[in-house]
């Protein structure tokens, strides 16, 4: 028989098989369930292939280091020690000093991060390890963090209308402005911060209050400890055609106002890595709830109608 004949005889023989195995199929989107119970969003993760909660903070790191990790979670899962870095707080100051481990694998879900450099901390309330957007942009996806519907979600596109995007800081955190009582700042969108506003005490005798500030607290960055003023707010809160619910704010010694995730409480914030941007539009899940409640309203008005007497 005619070699040629016969590779494509041989050839033949498996394209029935070829025939019979389906297309494969397009990579799902990753939907993650978020615990919002100690304020901050944390998702469940495997970290080096056990089980982590990680804190997802907008106003994390995303530089050389992608996140930080518990002392008690490095010793755990047997960390090692790659070197030192310097790490600084949002109000600047003195950086610390601290041990830099290596992780070789974070997954979530169906994605995973590889080769990640985690700062270690003496404490992350409420969870094993922090990160910032960086571990996610290795994606290549679009983030959807809805608060909302306490999900966070990995997709292709944006599963809702985007009207207004805002660039990202060339650090990759999110900068914009916000709109307080008439007036425009400076501020950061900071899931880290579990509260709704954070302002600069420079900004205290401007921002309309309910009544003058008192101490609620103090505070611990990485690099200091600093008392934290607190107020009832009067005034409207916004960015751009999005309104906050916002009721009170904190004052610190911060450079920029810092949004919470108390503010967020009925948005999604999205973040588009590949194009640097990032936006804040309200959840699908909030504006559902609120139609709902708008629905049984209307219901409850008509049976009171409806069951009213007829005056003669």
């Amino acid at each position: 028989m005619n070699m040629n004949k016969m590779r494509v005889q041989g050839l033949m023989r498996f394209l029935p098989l070829a025939l019979l195995l389906p297309a494969q199929a397009a990579a799902e989107p990753t939907t993650l369930p978020v615990d919002l119970s100690t304020g901050r969003p944390i998702v469940t993760a495997q970290l080096n292939c056990e089980p982590v909660k990680v804190i997802y903070d907008t106003g994390g790191p995303n530089g050389t280091n992608s996140g930080g990790v518990t002392a008690a979670t490095a010793v755990r899962l047997k960390l090692a020690v790659t070197g030192k870095s310097k790490v600084n707080g949002p109000e600047g100051g003195t950086p610390a000093e601290v041990d830099v481990h290596q992780a070789q694998s974070l997954r979530f879900g169906s994605y995973q991060a590889e080769n990640l450099s985690l700062a270690r901390s003496q404490s992350i309330p409420g969870g094993d390890i922090l990160v910032g957007n960086s571990v996610f942009g290795r994606s290549g996806k679009i983030l959807e963090l809805d608060l909302a519907a306490k999900q966070l979600r990995l997709v292709d596109a944006p599963t809702a209308t985007v009207a207004q995007w805002y660039p990202l800081a060339p650090n990759g955190h999110l900068h914009t402005s916000i709109a307080i009582g008439g007036k425009t700042y400076r501020a950061a969108i900071d899931t880290g911060f579990p509260g709704q506003l954070m302002i600069p005490k420079s900004l205290m005798d401007e921002v309309p209050l309910a009544s003058a500030p008192k101490v609620i607290g103090r505070a611990r960055t990485v690099s200091t400890e600093f008392e934290v003023m607190g107020a009832d707010i009067t005034a409207h809160v916004s960015i751009g055609d999005v309104k906050l619910p916002v009721s009170s704010a904190a004052f610190g010694p911060l450079p920029r106002v810092v949004v919470g995730t108390a503010a967020l409480k009925d948005l999604t914030v999205l973040i588009d890595w590949k194009n640097k941007r990032f936006a804040i539009i309200e959840s699908k899940a909030a504006a559902a709830k609120r139609s709902d409640a708008r629905a049984r309203s209307s219901a409850g008005e008509q049976t009171v109608i409806a069951l009213a007497p007829v005056s003669r």
